[in-house]
C-alpha cells in the first residue's frame, strides 16, 4: 500500500502542478488580452473623435474657400451686371469668369442673386429723380437714411454713379468723368496679387485639413485592424476542458483512492493511463496553438496590407 499511496500522491501533486501552471498561464493571457483590447478600444474612440474634428475642419476650410470664391466671382461680374442693369446672360458670365472651384449651379445662383439686387438698386435710385445729379453719394445716403438692407455699399454706389452719369448726359448738365472710367477700370496688380495669395492660403488650409483627415483615417483603420486581431486564443474551451479532465483523473481520482485498504492492482495503471491521455491532449492543444500563431504571422508577413 505504501507504494500505491506514493504513486497516487505523486500523481495528484504532479497533475495539480500542471493544472496550476497551465491554468495560470491561460488566465494571465486572458487578462493581458483583455487589457490590450481595452486600450485599443479607447484608442479607437479617441481616433474617431479626432476624425470628427478633422472632418469639421475640412468642412469649415472648404466653406471659407467657397465663400471666398463666391465673393471673388461676384466682384468680377459686378461691373458687367451693373452695366447691363441686371439684364445679363448667366452662361456668358460663367464662361468668362467661372474658372473657379465652384459648380455651375452655385455660379448661376450667385448671378441670379446679384442680378436681383442690382435691379432692386436701380429701381430704388431711379425713384429719387434728378436730385441724383445734385448731391454726392454719401449725401444722398444721409438724406435717405442709408442704402437698403441686403445691398452692399459698392453695388449701390456703382448703380448710383451709372444712373447719375446717364442723367447728366441726358439733361446736358455739367460734364462728369465717364462712369466706365471711374467704376469699370481693371483691378490694380497689387490687388490681383493679394487675391491670389488669399486664395492660395485658403486652398492650402483645405489641403492641410484633408491630409490630416486622411492620416487620422489611416490610423483609425489600423487600430480597428489591430483590435480585430486581438482575440481570445482559439480552442480556449477545449483547453479548460482538458485541464478539468486532468484535474479529475490526475488529482481528484488519486486522492479518492488514497484511503483504500486493498491493493489497487491495475487501477493505478488505469489512473496513470488516463493522466497520460490528458497530458497528451494538453500538449497537442499547445502544439496546435503555436502552429496556428505561426501561420497567422506568416500570413501577415506575406500580406503587409493586413497590418495597415
Amino acid at each position: 500500500m505504501g507504494d500505491a499511496n506514493w504513486f497516487f500522491s505523486a500523481c495528484a501533486q504532479t497533475a495539480g502542478a500542471i493544472v496550476a501552471v497551465v491554468g495560470g498561464f491561460l488566465a494571465t493571457r486572458l487578462i493581458t488580452l483583455g487589457s490590450e483590447r481595452s486600450g485599443l478600444r479607447q484608442a479607437v474612440v479617441y481616433a474617431k473623435r479626432r476624425l470628427r474634428d478633422a472632418e469639421n475642419r475640412v468642412t469649415k476650410a472648404g466653406q471659407e474657400l467657397t465663400d471666398w470664391e463666391i465673393n471673388g466671382f461676384t466682384q468680377d461680374i459686378l461691373c458687367e451686371v451693373v452695366q447691363m442693369e441686371g439684364d445679363t446672360d448667366a452662361s456668358k458670365l460663367i464662361a468668362k469668369y467661372g474658372s473657379r472651384e465652384l459648380p455651375t449651379g452655385k455660379l448661376e445662383a450667385t448671378i441670379n442673386n446679384l442680378r436681383d439686387r442690382v435691379s432692386f438698386a436701380f429701381s430704388e435710385l431711379h425713384s429719387v429723380g434728378e436730385i441724383i445729379i445734385q448731391v454726392e453719394f454719401d449725401e444722398l445716403m444721409r438724406r435717405s437714411g442709408g442704402y437698403p438692407s441686403g445691398l452692399d455699399r459698392e453695388l449701390y454706389e456703382r448703380v448710383f454713379y451709372k444712373i447719375r452719369n446717364e442723367v447728366r448726359k441726358r439733361t446736358g448738365s455739367q460734364s462728369h468723368p465717364d462712369f466706365d472710367a471711374l467704376y469699370f477700370r481693371r483691378k490694380p496688380e497689387t490687388a490681383v496679387e493679394v487675391a491670389a495669395q488669399d486664395r492660395s492660403r485658403l486652398r492650402k488650409a483645405v489641403d492641410d485639413a484633408e491630409n490630416e483627415r486622411s492620416v487620422i483615417q489611416s490610423e483609425l483603420e489600423n487600430l480597428i485592424a489591430q483590435l480585430g486581431r486581438v482575440r481570445r486564443p482559439r480552442g480556449l474551451v477545449v483547453a479548460w476542458s482538458i485541464l478539468a479532465y486532468i484535474c479529475a483523473v490526475g488529482v481528484a481520482l488519486p486522492l479518492a483512492l488514497l484511503p483504500m485498504d486493498t491493493e489497487p492492482g491495475r487501477l493505478k495503471w488505469w489512473v496513470f493511463g488516463l493522466f497520460v491521455v490528458g497530458l497528451v491532449a494538453l500538449l497537442a492543444y499547445f502544439a496546435k496553438m503555436f502552429r496556428t500563431k505561426a501561420e497567422d504571422t506568416n500570413s501577415r508577413s506575406e500580406n503587409p496590407q493586413m497590418d495597415k
